[in-house]
């Protein structure tokens, strides 16, 4: 879960892979066992300096999504990472985590929860949607789908493509 309050929640049991949003995730789920979970760091973690990167491989991180969005490109391909570094190629990022819904109780603005399909919308217009993620927490996703040109993320080990409500998957991953 994106949030843990209390005792962690247990990963689905054939789980090998924890992507951590928070140290919270790092400390609940490194230390079961010497290495049962590959602990992947994400990009909530805003990692954006070399002592960062460096702290957060210490705590058993494998590799680390990189805020290049906030970073910008060019100084996060000069950041030194002890680890593999990757950023997102495509998605909407998510914008912040909350414990409640903000559609309330509303029920006719909430007939669509579970179906990938509620949203919040701005005093300017802008749709954000929301994804519900069944532990009793809500992410508000940005309004604009990030779409990186492939040249910007060449200097990463790796890229994330990060998919919500897309119809056409493999021509969104053909134009990456």
């Amino acid at each position: 879960p994106p949030l843990c309050f209390g005792k962690p929640i247990p990963p689905p049991k054939h789980a090998r892979h924890i992507l951590c949003r928070t140290i919270g995730h790092i400390v609940s789920y490194g230390d079961r066992g010497s290495g049962e979970y590959a602990l992947h760091g994400g990009i909530s973690l805003n990692i954006s300096n070399d002592s960062a990167a460096e702290f957060y491989a210490e705590q058993g991180l494998c590799d680390i999504i990189l805020p290049t969005a906030e970073l910008g490109t060019a100084k996060a391909t000069r950041l030194t990472a002890p680890v593999k570094t990757g950023v997102y190629a495509y998605g909407r990022a998510a914008l912040m985590q909350l414990r409640r819904c903000p559609l309330g109780k509303d029920t006719s603005a909430r007939r669509n929860c579970g179906k990938g399909a509620c949203t919040i919308t701005d005093r300017r217009g802008a749709v954000f949607p929301l994804v519900c993620d069944g532990y009793g927490t809500v992410e508000v996703e940005n309004a604009v789908v990030a779409r990186e040109k492939r040249e910007l993320y060449g200097g990463f080990d790796f890229a994330v493509a990060r998919f919500a409500d897309e119809a056409d998957i493999a021509a969104v991953i053909h134009g990456l």
